[in-house]
């Protein structure tokens, strides 16, 4: 059977377009879409245009309550890092700090110590992280105030305050949101509150 140069061409079209299909999904990863898991075992709640970067909220509170530490200073570093959406790095940063500098009984380095099935690299979120972590994958989702495209109400957040690693104004108090109503205070450090860790990933 003689197969013509137009057939030739139509048969290398659709190969190409087949393989191109199958290169497609073999690299797709299967956690694509807020709510779904992460590579270190938590709840996306974040990911970036490009797929390339993302956030994931720990399946768990960190057990029992914690000071945030530093209780009558002002730690230095603290939020010099700015929140970016497209590379969060402000709470990651500010983690480090405050652990460093507060002590192991701080809810940074709670945050820091947190493991899951060998994943360690988890931080105390910072004050901006905290609120879109609520609105994507907490009962903040479908909140006429913050929509978030997508999101979904699948990390259990149980009722309570949280600590954020970001500091009030002077740095005698720090900043901490209600995970069931959303809203948000400033505190003196010496309050013990919930710990829900994060991290970023890259693939």
């Amino acid at each position: 059977m003689k197969i013509s140069r137009r057939n030739l061409k139509a048969i290398w079209a659709k190969s190409s377009w087949l393989l191109s299909l199958v290169v497609a999904i073999a690299v797709s990863p299967a956690y694509s879409d807020i709510g779904d898991l992460g590579p270190g075992g938590g709840f996306i709640f974040f990911e970036s245009e490009d797929g390339l970067h993302g956030l994931e909220v720990a399946p768990t509170n960190v057990e029992g309550k914690f000071i945030w530490g530093c209780l009558d200073a002002s730690v230095v570093g603290v939020d010099d890092v700015l929140f970016d959406i497209s590379d969060s790095r402000s709470g990651e940063q500010n983690t480090v700090i405050i652990a460093a500098e507060c002590g192991p009984d701080s809810a940074a380095a709670a945050a820091d110590n947190y493991e899951i099935k060998g994943v360690d690299d988890w931080y105390l979120p910072n004050k901006d992280e905290l609120d879109l972590m609520y609105h994507s994958v907490g009962n903040g989702c479908g909140s006429e105030n913050t929509p978030i495209l997508g999101c979904k109400n699948v990390a259990e957040l149980p009722n309570g305050w949280y600590w954020s690693s970001t500091e009030y104004e002077g740095g005698l108090e720090a900043w901490n949101q209600e995970l069931h109503g959303g809203g948000f205070d400033h505190s003196l450090k010496k309050f013990k509150l919930n710990v829900r860790a994060i991290r970023v990933f890259k693939k």
